[in-house]
């Protein structure tokens, strides 16, 4: 007797009476529900383009010509270089040309004491943006993100701008696992039009190139929309030049702004902010490319002083410039060949001149007045 046939069993999850099938050898395998064909219909969103559309922000700046509404940017600098100063200053910029709902703002200032923080919330005061920091009415950084994310799952998002200031007060950008946790909730903060502005800070050490490094994994640099690199180009006289350079862009962000304020000793924060100044393209490069030659003078301080030396008795191509070299005890204990081949070819036509001589040889002379620039 079949031990099956002596089994009442319950009917299955798609209907049917076990029993039905207790005859029937393949009987286990009609029991199975049907496996379901390859369906993500439910998740597609064919038909919502039209939502969507009457959703998307327009290109609007939030800072100058940086920032976009809509987008997460970061702006990273050393210390005392101006990112938040600057950054206020926009933002005012932009409340008064009405570009800015001051109501939809909200400033995370994290990084001052309390004299810094009372200096910027009357700021904030005067201009109607909103300015938290931790410690405050309650208000912890952990709370930011389920706002964020409750801001996002309930569509409130649209139109809001938050700044951090800064970054590594709210979450540890060197944590890969903890940017990732981050990324999660902003991105679809953002992709509901809210909008994320991060104030954030570099590396002690430059690249190879002399550029400063975000300080933090790559992975928020590549999942977000916008990047600034801030840095000091001149300061002298109680001025500081400082420069906004582009990274990634996935918008018509500008490529380069300049701006120079005043560093006067005594001057309160209003006065600061007042003496921000915007400089032009031409203005900017004359000064960046002044700081360029000043940091190639810096390090080829010794290879310099060496080959005005030789220079000084008349024109001569890299051989001649090499082979003194070799035979001055005082100098070739500090300079090598390589370094001496890197100092010519560098700056030339910022310390000396260089021409084509025979045999196609570069020839090398002091400057028309004889003098180091």
């Amino acid at each position: 007797m079949s031990i099956v046939k002596n089994v009442i069993m319950p009917k299955n999850e798609i209907g049917n009476d076990p029993n039905d099938f207790k005859d029937d050898p393949n009987f286990v395998n009609k029991l199975k529900p049907p496996i379901n064909p390859f369906d993500l219909n439910t998740f597609a969103l064919n038909g919502e383009s039209k939502a969507m559309a009457e959703k998307m922000l327009d290109d609007k700046y939030v800072l100058g010509e940086m920032a976009l509404l809509g987008d997460g940017t970061i702006i990273s600098a050393k210390p005392n270089a101006g990112k938040t100063l600057i950054t206020i200053r926009l933002l005012i910029d932009g409340i008064r040309t009405g570009d800015i709902i001051p109501e939809n703002v909200y400033y995370i200032n994290a990084d001052d004491g309390h004299k810094g923080l009372t200096y910027k919330l009357k700021l904030a005061e005067q201009y109607g943006f909103k300015m938290l920091s931790p410690g405050y009415h309650g208000f912890k950084v952990d709370m930011l993100l389920g706002y964020m994310k409750n801001a996002t799952e309930n569509d409130t998002a649209r139109g809001v701008i938050v700044i951090l200031d800064t970054l590594k007060k709210i979450v540890n950008p060197m944590d890969k696992s903890a940017m990732r946790t981050y990324g999660e909730i902003y991105r679809p903060f953002l992709a509901r039009g809210g909008t994320v502005i991060m104030l954030a800070h570099v590396n002690k050490n430059r690249d190879d190139d002399g550029n400063i490094v975000f300080a933090g994994v790559q992975d928020i640099e590549d999942d977000i929309d916008c990047t600034y690199s801030l840095d000091v180009i001149e300061e002298s006289n109680n001025l500081k030049t400082v420069e906004f350079i582009r990274g990634k862009s996935r918008g018509n962000n500008i490529s380069k702004c300049t701006y120079r304020y005043q560093t006067e000793p005594g001057m309160n924060y209003q006065d600061r902010l007042d003496s921000i100044l915007p400089i032009n393209a031409a203005q900017a490069s004359s000064l960046t490319t002044k700081k360029h030659e000043q940091k190639l003078k810096d390090e080829y301080e010794v290879e310099i002083i060496f080959v005005l030396s030789e220079l000084r008795s008349g024109t001569k191509n890299q051989s001649a410039i090499v082979k003194a070299l070799k035979n001055n005890e005082d100098f070739s204990s500090e300079i090598s060949e390589r370094g001496l081949k890197k100092a010519l070819i560098k700056l030339t036509g910022i310390t000396w001149n260089a021409k084509r001589g025979d045999r196609n040889a570069l020839m090398y002379s002091l400057p028309f007045n004889g003098l180091q620039n």
